[in-house]
């Protein structure tokens, strides 16, 4: 959401759609984050995938909180006081291969 003081709210991203391929899933979305002030708020959770979860949400000041597994989403960040703070970095997919003789 972009930088204020005032009570506001973001709503999550949506899930990516489904790839192709013989397993070929969607993840799922980010969740929102909400602003009750200039210094309180919680940045919204990274979107899980079937292999891999997303960031937690913060509710303190700081970068976001980086996932686990594969394609998990990264956390949301909270900036309190005007100090710049980045959201993590989502986890890399996974590309499974079957061979058959």
């Amino acid at each position: 959401m972009a930088t204020g003081s005032t009570t506001t709210s973001a709503n999550g991203t949506a899930g990516p759609a489904a790839g192709t391929g013989s397993w070929a899933i969607g993840g799922g979305g980010g969740k929102g984050a909400i602003r009750l002030g200039a210094a309180v708020g919680i940045g919204g959770a990274g979107g899980s995938s079937h292999m891999g979860h997303g960031g937690a949400s913060r509710g303190t000041a700081g970068v976001g909180v980086v996932p686990r597994g594969y394609g998990g989403g990264g956390g949301g960040s909270v900036s309190a006081s005007g100090a710049s703070q980045a959201g993590a970095a989502g986890e890399r997919g996974i590309v499974i291969v079957e061979l058959y003789a």
